[in-house]
């Protein structure tokens, strides 16, 4: 009987232990553990890019504002940085991060980025309601010379496509709706519901299909 008890506890034991352990190894595919010490600038910005996919703006900032501490000299956490600043309108402080990345594109011929910022500041000056430079970042971005561009000009379509909508230009509206449209599909991250979910916020109205026209 005694025997019994032992090895019932004995087991109980074992299985214990092997839950803390399948604990521990989730635990350290969750965060990351092994990446935190060997590039720990990619681990806060890992989890500064997740959170504020999720709306977690605040720790985001948290993770963003940790990696610049750990290195200045990189540019990603000051794009992830600027980008929630602009949404919690911010807008100061989102442009000092913006004028940054700015700085850095110029100084490492880094077309990527100098497109990122025109875009960027595109979408900051439409928040602010300065329609007209808006448009001219938009449209700078647009012309920059970056080799994957297509992959992200529906953005720079659907925005000025709103600011054509708030100017009552419905020719020129339906002209860069029909241009978002048409890069749409080769977005990498901007999605139609994306771009539905960005027109409803500025209150425009898709066009029915036949209306566009270029």
């Amino acid at each position: 009987m005694k025997n019994n008890i032992k090895k019932i506890i004995y087991f109980q034991k074992i299985a214990v232990m092997t839950l803390v352990l399948i604990f521990i190894i989730s635990l350290s595919f969750y965060f990351k553990f092994g990446m935190y010490y060997a590039d720990r600038y990619g681990w806060y910005i890992n989890f500064a890019d997740e959170n504020f996919n999720k709306g977690n703006l605040h720790i985001a900032l948290a993770y963003a504002n940790k990696a610049i501490g750990l290195d200045d000299v990189k540019k990603e956490a000051y794009a992830i940085r600027a980008m929630i600043y602009v949404i919690l309108q911010r807008y100061d402080l989102s442009e000092m991060d913006f004028n940054t990345l700015k700085y850095k594109a110029l100084e490492n011929n880094d077309k990527e980025s100098l497109y990122y910022y025109y875009r960027s500041m595109g979408v900051l000056r439409l928040r602010q309601g300065i329609l007209n430079e808006s448009l001219e970042y938009l449209n700078k971005g647009i012309e920059e010379e970056y080799l994957e561009k297509d992959a992200h000009l529906s953005v720079n379509y659907a925005h000025i496509a709103i600011i054509k909508y708030m100017e009552d230009d419905f020719g020129e509206y339906l002209k860069y709706f029909y241009l978002a449209e048409l890069y749409l599909n080769q977005s990498l991250y901007f999605h139609r519901e994306d771009m539905s979910n960005l027109f409803d916020k500025y209150g425009v109205e898709s066009p029915n299909s036949q209306n566009i026209i270029i």
